[in-house]
């Protein structure tokens, strides 16, 4: 994809923050629901994120839709 080592890195960083700051608010609104209704809301959400990210990546190139997601991340 033509990036470098340092923005490679960045990202997995910015991922990995995400992850660990978002899995407990998750995790805490999802607690209520039955495990069942959980993976529905888990699968939708990534089934979305696909949608949305795979022509979004195609039609302004990899590297933008790489940056929004970053850019989200960081927000």
């Amino acid at each position: 994809m033509s990036v470098t080592p340092a923005v490679a890195g960045q990202s997995v960083t910015a991922f990995a923050l995400a992850s660990a700051v978002l899995a407990p608010i998750i995790a805490t609104f999802t607690a209520a629901l039955a495990p069942r209704r959980t993976l529905a809301v888990v699968i939708g959400g990534l089934s979305v994120a696909t949608a949305v990210g795979v022509p979004l990546g195609h039609w302004s190139g990899w590297r933008a839709a790489l940056g929004a997601s970053r850019a989200c991340a960081c927000w």
